[in-house]
């Protein structure tokens, strides 16, 4: 759960006393808090008198949502709101919401939500300082006028929150319901809205999930922070096509997704390493926003089999002791950055294996269909920034502690201190075909589940909650 609101302000004590004393003027920073081990959480003010909102971050969707209700912190049957985050926004109190002439209506196996697109005034953070000598916390924020959005009427199942779309325009819903003229089907999201209020020079942001409670994550908006990562920053192309498996691969105007080239994958156990992926040119979406990565079934069953993963039917989940460690490099374009085995691991309390270890659920599926993506596990060991003008991705190794902020404010032409092209960035042509050169070597042997675990007795509505936090 997240912290009750009256603790919002130590959030922001801690952001001020570890990032220094003033973020410039030309970037926003965002403090974001997380719940449990997977999700992260911004808050906003929304409508006319402002509304708190705590909303789920999302860099795969290009739309934001905001659940209708009447704003009260008890639920319907009189329980009291202790998640600020499925606190309702109250449309029928601001004097500044607009409705469109437009419905949305979207329906998947995790949720299924309906309603009208809508504009209201919002307020973010735009500068954040710390005195020591006063033990103060100052504060600024800058109203955006007019930020499109869904907002949700009819609240399917398991959607909790509000949600953040931080994508690439082009991928919203507004794209088949906007149609009739009075609104463009393409609108302008956060990001796209801070750079045309004069917040920023440039659509672009950096993502730095921290490790510990002392040294909070963040959004940047409009630039860099130097001092969160070691070496350069390795810039990347967005790849130009669509990879639908009712589409096939096919090439589009510009990304909607935040799909980069996967040319190879390399595990290590720290004395050996494996090559699983060579001479590959495989799209995969990097979209912070997501628990569970998605791979191909024949890498991801190879991992599993190194690392002596289990999979449990049950939950339909791999499962390993939780005390193995590893690591997984990942190269796109050329370009290496590895990341801990742990990123991508949940630990179970009440799950034991057979040799009295703790279990640990793994986050990471595979499916055939060719939309594959590696999520918040990834974006636990980078410091990453994405140009949403450019089409571009840069990432480094994340570095963690009480670091003096270096900021940059990214120019309007999209340049940055330290970035520099990857050694294969031209070649971002894809094709579905790899060599997985593994020849059987193993890290470790598989340890099943003990007998006394009860790993898949659950009603189906705690079924259903089930898959929400390991998907969504």
């Amino acid at each position: 759960m997240l912290v009750p609101i009256g603790a919002c302000f130590s959030v922001l004590y801690l952001l001020c006393s570890v990032l220094g004393a003033d973020v410039p003027s030309g970037l926003v920073l965002m403090a974001m808090e997380r719940e449990g081990s997977t999700d992260y959480f911004i808050h906003l003010d929304l409508g006319s008198p402002p509304q708190r909102q705590y909303c789920k971050v999302d860099m795969g969707s290009s739309d934001s949502f905001f659940i209708s209700g009447d704003g009260a912190s008890t639920a319907a049957g009189g329980d009291t709101i202790v998640d600020p985050s499925e606190v309702p926004f109250n449309p029928n109190k601001s004097s500044t919401l607009f409705y469109y002439p437009a419905t949305f209506s979207f329906e998947s196996f995790y949720f299924n939500v309906s309603g009208v697109f809508v504009a209201d005034d919002i307020s973010v953070q735009t500068q954040t300082s710390y005195s020591p000598a006063q033990g103060e916390v100052t504060n600024s924020s800058t109203q955006l006028t007019n930020m499109t959005f869904g907002l949700i009427e009819d609240e399917g199942y398991l959607l909790r929150s509000c949600l953040v779309g931080l994508g690439l325009q082009g991928g919203e819903l507004s794209i088949n319901s906007m149609e009739n003229g009075n609104a463009s089907p393409v609108y302008d999201n956060l990001p796209i809205l801070m750079k045309k209020s004069g917040l920023v020079n440039r659509v672009s942001y950096s993502v730095y999930l921290s490790q510990d409670v002392d040294n909070p994550s963040f959004i940047l908006f409009g630039g860099v922070d130097h001092s969160r990562y070691q070496g350069n920053l390795s810039t990347v192309p967005l790849v130009d096509y669509a990879t639908d498996a009712s589409l096939g691969q096919q090439f589009i105007s510009q990304p909607t997704d935040f799909q980069v080239v996967l040319s190879g994958l390399t595990v290590s156990n720290g004395a050996k390493s494996i090559d699983v992926v060579q001479d590959a040119r495989i799209p995969i979406n990097v979209a912070f926003g997501t628990n569970t990565s998605m791979l191909p079934t024949s890498i991801g069953s190879q991992i599993a089999r190194i690392f002596g993963m289990v999979y449990q039917n049950a939950t339909k989940s791999y499962w390993m002791p939780c005390d193995r460690l590893g690591d997984l490099t990942f190269n796109f374009n050329g370009a290496l950055i590895t990341i801990p085995l742990e990123n991508f691991v949940e630990t179970q309390s009440s799950v034991k294996l057979e040799d009295g270890s703790q279990g640990c659920r793994v986050l990471m599926d595979t499916q055939e269909d060719p939309i594959w993506e590696i999520g918040n596990g990834f974006f636990g060991g980078a410091y990453v920034y994405v140009d949403l003008e450019s089409f571009e991705v840069s990432f480094a190794p994340a570095i963690y502690g009480d670091l003096e902020p270096i900021y940059e404010i990214a120019s309007a032409g999209g340049n940055i201190t330290n970035a520099t092209r990857a050694p294969l960035y031209d070649d971002a042509g894809l094709n579905n075909n790899f060599n997985i050169s593994t020849n059987n070597q193993t890290f470790y042997s598989v340890v099943a589940f003990s007998s006394a675990t009860k790993v898949g007795a659950y009603t189906p509505a705690a079924l259903l909650a089930f898959i929400w936090i390991l998907l969504c």
